[in-house]
């Protein structure tokens, strides 16, 4: 349904509010509804750009990351599939190592924008991605040792925007800070 300004509506709205200061809230929250199927100033809807799935992953583009609290299992972000596109969306492989040698190595996406990730596909045993049918965006969530929230805060986000170049987060990665992080007030 499509909210339209009505100026009746709005002159006979702030009348019944003036009069009947009970009603004054349920008035003015309707008042202000904004239809969430509008698009807000005229924005475009956002778009997912297409893809490609990476190579896989080598050892000598591997980078270590630590999550805290500190994790028994070792991450490790691939910077040669790192990738920044015009949608917003950073991609990257993941790789996570437990203690006793099981690894998973997945092809994923985040969106400092909205918070969200999505995971695209895993890669078998046989060295071959495995696109996931139906991979949604969702989000990063907040428990602790979150890898892909310390990605988001520590490399990949500055707030809610993304990073201003694929080259900026490789330097973050490489220890060379060029933001603060937002929440701590502190270089992550």
């Amino acid at each position: 349904m499509k909210h339209t300004w009505n100026f009746a509506a709005c002159c006979a709205g702030l009348a019944a509010c003036l009069l009947t200061p009970g009603v004054a809230a349920a008035q003015l929250v309707q008042l202000a509804q904004v239809d969430e199927d509008e698009e807000v100033l005229n924005e475009p809807a956002w778009k997912e750009t297409a893809y490609a799935l990476p190579d896989a992953p080598r050892e000598q583009t591997l980078r270590a990351f630590e999550l805290s609290p500190p994790s028994a299992n070792q991450y490790q972000i691939d910077l040669a599939s790192l990738t920044l596109s015009a949608d917003g969306v950073i991609r990257y492989v993941l790789i996570a190592k437990s203690r006793s040698g099981a690894s998973s190595t997945t092809f994923e996406g985040l969106r400092c924008e909205t918070g969200e990730r999505r995971l695209y596909a895993s890669l078998g045993n046989d060295g071959r991605w495995r696109p996931l049918k139906r991979g949604t965006w969702m989000p990063l969530g907040t428990v602790a040792n979150n890898p892909r929230m310390a990605l988001a805060v520590d490399y990949f986000c500055d707030d809610s925007t993304p990073a201003r170049s694929r080259e900026a987060i490789i330097d973050r990665f490489r220890g060379r800070i060029d933001h603060i992080d937002p929440v701590r007030g502190v270089a992550p």
